[in-house]
């Protein structure tokens, strides 16, 4: 509601290309002060990434990103409220290294060489008192989310 100040979300859907065609997300935002500013951070496995490891060669698997979320609340009422979060982060696109010889994922187990890229949203929300329902949108993917204000 309007006088909760932390948000926790859980949001699921779809990729807008590739396999896996399943999007996750995880997060959280927290309010600054009394304002209406927002601040957070969330966790998503989204969009693709080109997978070179355990003896693969470009193969599609989840790509998990790294983000913080900037919002505002738009509007509150008696019990309700409308926010409104940017979402900007880092998504994962490649992940190689030299194949093992005895089984491990990578030559030696060493841990693989990751590529990123820029990954960037919006998170959209309406909170009826505890219960908080949104959209959450970024450049690989679309999801419904459901979150907990306290």
């Amino acid at each position: 509601s309007a006088q909760d100040s932390s948000l926790f979300y859980i949001s699921g859907g779809t990729n807008f290309a590739g396999k896996p065609d399943v999007a996750l997300a995880m997060g959280g935002l927290q309010r600054v002060g009394n304002g209406n500013l927002m601040i957070g951070a969330d966790f998503a496995l989204e969009g693709i990434m080109l997978d070179s490891t355990n003896g693969q060669t470009n193969a599609e698997t989840f790509a998990r990103s790294y983000n913080a979320l900037i919002g505002t609340q738009l509007s509150e009422g008696d019990g309700t409220a409308l926010g409104a979060a940017l979402i900007l982060g880092l998504r994962q696109t490649a992940q190689s290294c030299p194949p093992s010889l005895l089984g491990f994922r990578c030559f030696a187990n060493l841990a693989p060489e990751t590529s990123y890229t820029g990954n960037y949203g919006v998170l959209l929300f309406a909170d009826l008192d505890a219960i908080t329902l949104g959209a959450r949108i970024t450049d690989v993917s679309r999801q419904l989310m459901i979150g907990y204000s306290f």
